[in-house]
């Protein structure tokens, strides 16, 4: 777009030009977080200015993130951030981006906990620790540790958002080496959102994500299982009676389910997303298991 004077709305009309709807189908929504990020503005201030013209410094950041976003590079990677529950996540190609529908595992603990719970929960496959950070947020007596095979997304998030709390804590672990299991102790609470797709998932996948973000946080095997097993066998051990699992999961959830020995996990239920799809698993540890 040539240097000329334009408004926010006559911009929010050119993206609708050239961002067709079937390819992106989140493009209204990107134009507001680019806007905000542009004019560092709320989303009310935001709607008050429509008709504001943009600086030439704006426009030009405008057309640079606009063209960026067109190769399909994950918004979130262009702005070097996402916003997930009460925190703004600094995001990493090396890692998945902390999504929306992520956001229901942390709402079935805080309905589960109340705020002074002096608890213990880790966070199988943290990435930029989201969920980890949310859950400190949310219990500032718990001690919550995150482990990935990949631990600087998390440590750049902890310092971005000055979380020096020793019950805030990161450990690098290579989960599915089971060897690496021996120093995790034992947890009242273990939650995670793993890698769940599987060779159909994969060939399906939107292309955006498929091209940008990192199979290893997406590919979970053939049947797409993997990690789900692996948790349930950590989870035998390394969950306190009584305790409770918290997963992510997706339309797998009855083979996902199957995973999980139901003796010892004899009480499980399902949480719906606002689409009405099966977004969490929660299962809860049977007392005094032989």
């Amino acid at each position: 777009m040539e240097k000329m004077k334009y408004t926010i709305n006559q911009l929010f009309e050119y993206t609708r030009e050239i961002f067709p709807l079937d390819k992106f189908p989140e493009r209204e929504e990107e134009m507001v977080r680019i806007m905000i990020h542009i004019l560092d503005i709320s989303r009310y201030e935001l709607s008050l200015i429509f008709y504001k013209i943009l600086q030439d410094d704006e426009l030009t950041s405008f057309n640079n993130i606009i063209q960026e976003r067109q190769t399909g590079k994950p918004l979130a990677h262009i702005l070097g951030y996402t916003y997930f529950y009460q925190d703004k996540i600094p995001v990493s190609p090396q890692t998945l981006i902390p999504r929306y529908d992520t956001e229901h595992l942390i709402e079935v603990l805080r309905k589960h906990y109340v705020p002074t719970s002096e608890i213990s929960i880790l966070d199988i496959g943290t990435g930029t620790g989201a969920i980890a950070i949310s859950l400190h947020r949310l219990f500032p007596l718990a001690r919550v540790k995150g482990i990935d095979i990949i631990i600087e997304p998390f440590i750049e998030s902890q310092k971005d958002l000055e979380l020096d709390s020793s019950l805030l804590t990161i450990e690098q672990v290579d989960f599915l080496d089971e060897s690496t299991w021996e120093d995790l102790g034992k947890w009242d609470c273990i939650v995670s959102n793993p890698p769940y797709l599987d060779n159909h998932d994969m060939d399906i996948l939107d292309w955006q994500v498929k091209d940008f973000e990192p199979h290893t946080a997406l590919y979970a095997g053939e049947d797409g299982l993997i990690f789900y097993r692996k948790i349930a066998k950590f989870a035998e051990d390394h969950l306190h009676d009584d305790g409770i699992l918290v997963l992510e999961i997706d339309h797998k959830h009855e083979a996902i389910s199957q995973c999980f020995d139901p003796v010892i996990f004899p009480h499980r239920d399902i949480k719906f997303d606002f689409n009405n799809l099966e977004r969490v698993l929660i299962l809860k540890k049977a007392q005094d298991v032989e």
